[in-house]
């Protein structure tokens, strides 16, 4: 998997692809949306193997495009080159990632998925400061809000984050943005180190209305919260749930796998020893 950071680089050094042959635009946006069904369900794996010759594809569909196809392509294609930032920042290879955010952007623009990339991968790289300013031009969407909840977090500013998430709250729109927004406050009491409280918000979101990547991430989240807390065979409980939801993005996660790795000798139960060990030995850690 890790081979996809190779073959994106040499997408990137490549020459412009010829304005002929682009590809068909509905083909493009069915490609692009099966790419985006395995980001929602964490299926890294099938991800990695569709995102070097979808970023080529929509680089031709772009070339190729004219009067209002152009505005389509261009959407596609940001979206492709999001998609595979996002796989890029994942796997750690964030500076790779920033370079295909930068290309994304069609002139001067900066379309909102592509600023929302960069809030994430600026709060993954530990720059709240440069995450919330970047958060501040992503206009009235609801996520931009708790993302910038998390940041200022991090930065050590609870009252503003609370500001945030209740700002963010109110602008979801469905039971799925909602649940974000619950995860978002599972991800400040982290930030803030309120263990009990993380739990809480964990237990409280409505997991069934997550996908499988997003469910697996705030399992991770709350498993780690029972860890603080002293319950390893509650956190190797959540860390199986998540590996039932999403499991190559758990055992990619360098945070899940420390806490795999922590948890191997911490169990009491039979049952959940096991099943860390199962965990350990499936993410390559024994």
């Amino acid at each position: 998997m890790r081979a996809v950071a190779f073959h994106l680089r040499r997408r990137l050094v490549r020459r412009q692809p010829d304005a002929a042959s682009g590809a068909v635009l509905e083909e493009l946006e069915e490609r692009t949306w099966a790419a985006a069904r395995a980001d929602a369900a964490g299926d890294e794996h099938h991800l990695a193997l569709a995102l070097p010759e979808l970023i080529e594809a929509a680089d031709r569909a772009m070339a190729a495009a004219a009067g209002s196809r152009w505005e389509e392509a261009v959407r596609l294609r940001v979206d492709a080159h999001v998609l595979a930032a996002g796989l890029l920042r994942r796997l750690g290879y964030k500076d790779l990632a920033w370079m295909l955010l930068h290309r994304a952007r069609p002139g001067s623009r900066e379309p909102l998925p592509v600023l929302i990339e960069e809030v994430r991968l600026l709060i993954d790289l530990g720059l709240p400061e440069c995450a919330l300013a970047r958060a501040d031009r992503a206009g009235a969407d609801w996520e931009w809000p708790a993302l910038a909840a998390v940041a200022q977090a991090m930065a050590g500013r609870r009252p503003e984050a609370e500001q945030l998430l209740a700002a963010a709250a109110e602008r979801a729109a469905d039971a799925r943005e909602a649940a974000l927004v619950i995860a978002a406050r599972a991800a400040v009491a982290t930030e803030v180190g309120d263990a009990a409280e993380a739990a809480d918000h964990a237990r409280a979101a409505d997991h069934a209305a997550l996908d499988g990547s997003h469910r697996a991430s705030l399992l991770v989240v709350a498993a780690a919260a029972e860890a603080r807390q002293h319950r390893a065979d509650e956190a190797v409980a959540r860390l199986v749930e998540a590996d039932a939801a999403a499991p190559l993005r758990l055992r990619l996660d360098p945070f899940a796998r420390d806490l795999v790795a922590a948890l191997t000798d911490r169990t009491t139960e039979t049952i959940q020893a096991a099943a860390v060990r199962y965990l350990a030995e499936r993410a390559g850690l024994r």
